[in-house]
């Protein structure tokens, strides 16, 4: 029998931004030292000569690598566990919009992406205005 995984709802603070308000949520189903990686490892990994996270990766490699380690300037928190994969994606929408993480924050899209998909662009759209209701009513 196939094991169901869990997902976890993490968020990364850079304590030393000043241009942006220094906030990455992510998700993973992975063990989060895994996904998070040794000197900010994973934000770092590039794809076709891009990073794959080219917002959060600025910011790690403008205060150095080692500054990924050190609680004066990262905050690492987990904020939400044992999560089925489509209510990770869809916690990982709402606290973008709340954290305002992809206009003025280092997340590159709105959320909800990676391994998890929405069937139509359409329900996705409806997600993402769902959790901007939620925060701004």
């Amino acid at each position: 029998m196939k094991t169901q995984r869990t997902w976890v709802v993490y968020k990364h603070t850079c304590l030393a931004s000043k241009t942006t308000n220094g906030i990455y949520i992510g998700k993973t189903c992975q063990p989060v030292h895994k996904r998070w990686g040794y000197k900010g490892g994973y934000y770092l990994m590039k794809y076709r000569g891009k990073y794959s996270q080219p917002k959060i990766a600025h910011v790690i490699l403008k205060y150095g690598r080692d500054s990924w380690d050190n609680n004066e300037f990262w905050t690492h928190e987990i904020l939400l566990t044992t999560l089925s994969a489509e209510e990770a994606a869809a916690k990982e929408i709402e606290l973008i919009t709340f954290y305002d993480s992809y206009y003025h924050g280092l997340n590159n899209t709105l959320g909800g992406e990676g391994r998890l998909k929405y069937s139509t662009i359409e329900e996705k759209k409806m997600a993402i205005a769902a959790a901007q209701k939620k925060y701004h009513d």
